[in-house]
């Protein structure tokens, strides 16, 4: 992964926690998950969302729907 501008490592930070407790602490899965696109996302990789805490929101919500059940 490319270094993460200083503006987004709290985005970054937030993002991986969460996807770290959705993935059972599985660093691989989770970055796996945070590289690659999303269907529920539009598509686009969690990672390339980190630039807005509105975008970056928009991921942790997703990954809230997904560790309750609930997809796209």
């Amino acid at each position: 992964m490319s270094t993460i501008p200083t503006d987004q490592q709290a985005n970054f930070s937030d993002v991986l926690e969460a996807a770290l407790s959705l993935y059972n602490g599985d660093v691989e899965a989770a970055r796996h998950w945070m590289a690659n696109p999303v269907k529920g996302l539009g598509g686009k990789s969690p990672v390339t969302m980190l630039a807005t805490r509105e975008e970056t929101q928009s991921v942790l919500d997703y990954i809230g729907r997904l560790e309750h059940g609930f997809g796209a």
